[in-house]
């Protein structure tokens, strides 16, 4: 079974020589052109259909129009991103890295390192994914702590007790509801801030 690759290329003939290198290795190449006027859209719609293992962005030097299209790529349909650049250009390679490529391979395209540069892209995007949902999820869990010390504060007030019992009286209430707490703070605050 073939994996799919997306080619993105400014210069479908001068990215031959990577594709012909993809092909070799197994992959099945879908083109995409860069610096169009609809570029993003299309390499959304493409990026759906296909559902590439992994994006090869082919140029000459990279430019800073390219930051929005790897961006968009990792906001709509993340994916791990190679660029192949005929030519440095130092004032963008750690933009194009922040933006979310995986790797940056600067005149050089070889057939024996190919899969070596396709694993290392893949192993670090999963990293780079992995990371985002830990960091999504303590961010999660410190919003939720701030909505329930919140909530507890407002049952102190209201109640006039102390905090270790407004909390036991949310956990409680939390439990009795079938709710998480972040859920009922939520709820409790809101009905709060009608009241006031």
């Amino acid at each position: 079974m073939h994996q799919n690759v997306l080619l993105v290329s400014q210069d479908a003939p001068k990215s031959s020589t990577l594709e012909t290198i993809l092909c070799a290795e197994g992959y099945a190449i879908h083109h995409a052109l860069l610096d169009t006027a609809l570029v993003n859209q299309d390499i959304l719609k493409k990026m759906k259909v296909i559902n590439p293992d992994f994006v090869a962005i082919y140029t000459k030097k990279p430019q800073s129009s390219m930051l929005e299209t790897i961006r968009m790529i990792q906001d709509k349909q993340p994916a791990p991103i190679i660029i192949f650049a005929e030519e440095r250009q130092e004032s963008i390679e750690s933009d194009v890295i922040n933006a979310g490529a995986s790797a940056f391979i600067v005149d050089g395209i070889e057939e024996h390192r190919m899969r070596s540069i396709i694993e290392v892209a893949k192993t670090r995007f999963l990293k780079c994914q992995t990371l985002k949902q830990k960091l999504s999820e303590t961010e999660q869990k410190l919003t939720e702590r701030k909505d329930i010390d919140r909530a507890k504060g407002i049952i102190m007030k209201n109640k006039n007790v102390s905090e270790d019992e407004a909390y036991k009286m949310l956990r409680s209430l939390a439990m009795t509801k079938n709710q998480r707490m972040g859920e009922l703070a939520i709820s409790l605050i809101s009905a709060s801030e009608l009241l006031d």
